[in-house]
């Protein structure tokens, strides 16, 4: 969350999502508690936000952008890509190609 909001509006925080580089512009702590899913995964996709599992907690995308698009909601983006942000998909960084 800190991380999102400092790099907000430059450099903008981003994952990768299978190939596509996916900016991060708003973002919330979801939960605290440790999940067993690997970190970078998504474990919720609703209006209300795109939860993905961290290492020790989750955070919850309210905002992001696709590659050649516009920042979108959570919602708006589900609405038009749901299939990329189905639960157990997982986001990776590009330096290790890993979450």
């Amino acid at each position: 969350d800190r991380n999102v909001r400092a790099f907000n509006p430059f450099p903008v925080c981003f994952s990768m999502l299978g190939n596509d580089r996916v900016k991060i512009w708003e973002a919330t702590v979801a939960g605290s508690v440790a999940m067993p899913e690997a970190p970078g995964t998504i474990v919720q996709a609703d209006r209300k936000g795109i939860v993905i599992n961290c290492g020790s907690g989750q955070l919850c995308i309210t905002r992001l952008q696709l590659p050649g698009g516009k920042p979108l909601s959570a919602q708006q983006i589900l609405n038009a890509r749901g299939e990329l942000f189905a639960p157990g998909q997982q986001f990776s960084s590009l330096a290790t190609g890993r979450s």
